[in-house]
């Protein structure tokens, strides 16, 4: 599904945008059953929405070429994510 673009970092924010996409359509259908308190809803949910950050910041790390600081905290923030 990247094929649609030619340029590599429109390829960057089309992952970052089906990332979101999936998390708006996970979060607003919620897709399993009640049974447990929709435990897998939050679980999906959750890991939807890390995958989308790290799409992003690693989109935006790529594109806008920040300095080394930056580069560091975001690198922190993904370690502390994980």
């Amino acid at each position: 599904y990247t094929s649609m673009v030619d340029d590599e970092t429109a390829k960057l924010f089309v992952f970052a945008f089906i990332s979101a996409m999936l998390l708006c359509i996970t979060t607003w259908s919620k897709p399993y059953s009640n049974n447990q308190g929709q435990i897998l809803d939050i679980l999906e949910t959750s890991l939807l929405t890390a995958r989308f950050v790290l799409y992003f910041m690693v989109a935006m790390l790529l594109i806008l070429f920040p300095s080394p600081t930056t580069t560091r905290m975001c690198a922190y923030f993904v370690l502390v994510m994980l």
